[in-house]
C-alpha cells in the first residue's frame, strides 16, 4: 500500500499566522524537511483554532480502475507537527499545539505535539 504524501497544513488563528511571509516561511520549512511531500497551506478550514492542523489527502477508493487509498505515515505526521511547534515556539513565542487528522478514533483532530 502506498503512503499518503499530500498534506493540508492549517496554521493557527491569528493575524500573524496569515501573512504571506509567514505562510512562505512555513512552506519553506516543510519543503526543506520533507522534500518528498506536497503541502497545501491554507487558512480556510473548519478545524482552524489555536493549533496547527495537519490533514492528509487520502485519495479515494472505488470506481473503475481504482486503487486503495493511501494512508498517512503517522510517525512522519508527528515529526511534522513537532517541527512546526518548535519553529513557532523558537521564533514567535506563542503557546501553539499541533494536531493531525484523522486519528484512529473518528472525531475532530486531537492534539499530538509536542512529544506525541
Amino acid at each position: 500500500m502506498q503512503v499518503c504524501k499530500d498534506m493540508i497544513v492549517v496554521p493557527p488563528i491569528g493575524a500573524q499566522f496569515e501573512t504571506p511571509e509567514f505562510l512562505a516561511e512555513i512552506r519553506a520549512l516543510l519543503d526543506e524537511a520533507y522534500p518528498d511531500y506536497d503541502f497545501t497551506i491554507t487558512t480556510i478550514s473548519k478545524f482552524r483554532d489555536d493549533s496547527f492542523v495537519l490533514i492528509p489527502l487520502l485519495g479515494s477508493v472505488g470506481g473503475e480502475g481504482s486503487v486503495l487509498a493511501a494512508y498517512p505515515d503517522m510517525t512522519a505526521m508527528q515529526e511534522m507537527g513537532n517541527l512546526l511547534f518548535k519553529h513557532i515556539i523558537g521564533h514567535h513565542h506563542r503557546d501553539i499545539r499541533c494536531r493531525t487528522w484523522p486519528q484512529s478514533v473518528p472525531g475532530p483532530p486531537s492534539h499530538i505535539c509536542p512529544g506525541g
